[in-house]
């Protein structure tokens, strides 16, 4: 493998990491190194097959859903429990 290959591997990794944290992706760029964003786009979905933009949206999701099932499980055990 190319080492600019690895090194992009490892750009993209980092972006995950930080759209997961919910920084832009302009700036989610410049702190994996990538010269702006369409880079980011374009090496992100070679490897991933979704635009950061996607992920970030799934994500996103993911977390809400999450949230809204604990509150579900909270409120279904305090209110309509029998015992």
């Amino acid at each position: 493998m190319p080492p600019y290959t690895y090194l992009n591997q490892i750009r993209m990794r980092k972006a995950k990491q930080c759209l997961r944290k919910g920084m832009s992706i302009a700036n989610t760029a410049i702190a994996v190194g990538m010269s702006d964003q369409s880079h980011l786009n374009h090496y992100f979905k070679k490897m991933f097959g979704i635009t950061p933009g996607y992920y970030s949206g799934y994500r996103c999701n993911e977390v809400l859903l999450n949230q809204l099932s604990r509150l579900d499980k909270f409120f279904s055990h305090r209110f309509y429990c029998t015992s």
